[in-house]
């Protein structure tokens, strides 16, 4: 069973997602936040089917854990948990895996996360202060305009895995801004 410290953190992973605080996630809310996404990208033909499938493929598996939904912020942490406590370390290789292939397929550049690409993700999940998205973009100190892709997949799994409050987490203090 994980801590309240990683609890807490998944109540916000949640709320990352329900940005528009319907306290309920469905699978046509992930959709609604697909298609945004692959507009403000301006991703179009096989690709925009292929990166929509594969982000509905692993939000399914990792957010709803294959139930049709709609699931509610307890639900999640409740999914969360029972993964977490029937195996931590199979827990923390599937949050790897969920946030690589979730960043890999937005990663557009694949030479690093621009800020415009950072932001478009936050905005297509209802997160619409840009400047409060390039604050968080900015807590990882791009380089050239853009951060590696380990990096946010780093910060993501930590995030989501770590149950140790006195470690930095960039995802949390970016989440914290009220992004």
């Amino acid at each position: 069973m994980a801590n309240e410290y990683l609890k807490n953190k998944w109540r916000m992973w949640f709320g990352a997602i329900d940005a528009e605080h319907k306290h309920k996630l469905s699978h046509d809310d992930i959709t609604a936040k697909e298609n945004r996404f692959v507009i403000l990208n301006h991703i179009e033909g096989d690709q925009r089917k292929q990166v929509m499938a594969t982000i509905d493929k692993q939000v399914n598996e990792n957010v709803f854990y294959g139930k049709p939904g709609p699931i509610s912020e307890d639900e999640f942490v409740a999914m969360q948990d029972e993964d977490f406590k029937a195996d931590k370390e199979q827990y923390i290789a599937k949050r790897r895996n969920y946030f690589t292939i979730l960043f890999q397929t937005m990663n557009l550049s694949e030479e690093g996360v621009t800020e415009e690409v950072f932001v478009n993700a936050f905005r297509a999940s209802g997160h619409d202060n840009i400047a409060l998205d390039k604050q968080f973009y900015h807590l990882y100190n791009p380089v050239d305009g853009k951060v590696p892709l380990s990096a946010l997949i780093d910060s993501w799994v930590q995030f989501t895995t770590c149950e140790d409050s006195s470690k930095p987490d960039i995802v949390k203090t970016g989440l914290e801004t009220g992004v």
